[in-house]
């Protein structure tokens, strides 16, 4: 306590630092924290350092501004986050196809008229949608394509990410991981250690939004596990680069890494340390 800290992130609201993947969102809470104790939550934020938030399902919580159950809060967290200076990461997700549509261009109309661009550090596009099968892009990005033209319009400095995976093997090999990632042949989990199914998913996802690519600011990754070869570690950030030199379409893409923990699964509870 007496050692005097690096940088002191309580009073730096200069650029991203640090992060908080989460945001205090929740039909039971939001009320609680951004109304009747909103000094206190703003002083614990304040005191954390959580100048950058990150919130998940942005367009879904938006929808939900005059539901029943379940009821969002836009009007008491915008207020708060623009009054306290903090900058908000959110993570759009358009799955729902058309009615996804406009849930994001409702959610964005609501922040440019209501003058809370400030609030917004950028939108990730999708959270880990690599996770679902290739055949699966071509409908999600027709959506995404819809998307950004909308965004844009509205807001032509928003900064736009798209999450993608990573092969596990550190191959020096680029051109032939580029090609395993793109061939039309699926990738079983048994293959593992030359190329993983979500990376051809990402593979299929950089096709599907080639004509968007050039909107995009950031690419955006998960970090998880602190020692080799996981990837919350120097050798992570070597892939992570890696893969941005197979694919040319990501040339002078910014890197942002939108979930870090030191422990890699939930099921292997060893809090890996940083060795590297």
């Amino acid at each position: 306590p007496a050692a005097k800290p690096i940088r002191d992130a309580r009073q730096s609201t200069s650029g991203t630092l640090i992060g908080y993947a989460g945001c205090l969102v929740n039909e039971h809470i939001e009320g609680y924290w951004y109304g009747e104790y909103a000094a206190e939550t703003s002083r614990a934020l304040r005191e954390a350092g959580a100048w950058f938030q990150r919130m998940w399902d942005a367009n879904a919580w938006f929808a939900r501004r005059n539901a029943e159950k379940n009821r969002s809060y836009p009007d008491l967290l915008f207020p708060f986050w623009k009054r306290n200076g903090f900058k908000v990461l959110f993570t759009l997700e358009a799955w729902g196809g058309e009615k996804a549509k406009r849930e994001i261009i409702e959610f964005v109309d609501y922040i440019v008229s209501n003058k809370y661009e400030s609030v917004v550090a950028g939108f990730e596009l999708g959270n880990e949608s690599y996770g679902a099968h290739r055949s699966r892009m071509p409908a999600l990005c027709k959506t995404w394509e819809e998307v950004i033209p909308e965004i844009k319009k509205r807001m032509p400095k928003v900064d736009l990410g798209i999450p993608l995976a990573e092969y596990m093997d550190n191959d020096p090999d680029i051109k032939q991981m580029r090609a395993r990632c793109l061939d039309d042949k699926d990738i079983h989990e048994k293959e593992y250690f030359c190329a993983k199914r979500c990376n051809q998913t990402s593979a299929e996802m950089l096709r599907c939004l080639s004509n968007s690519l050039d909107q995009i600011s950031h690419v955006i990754y998960h970090a998880y596990g602190a020692e080799t070869p996981y990837s919350c570690s120097y050798y992570g950030f070597q892939r992570f680069r890696n893969y941005l030199q197979s694919m040319p379409e990501l040339k002078g893409k910014r890197m942002l890494l939108t979930e870090v923990r030191p422990r890699s699964d939930e099921d292997n509870r060893c809090q890996r340390i940083f060795r590297e």
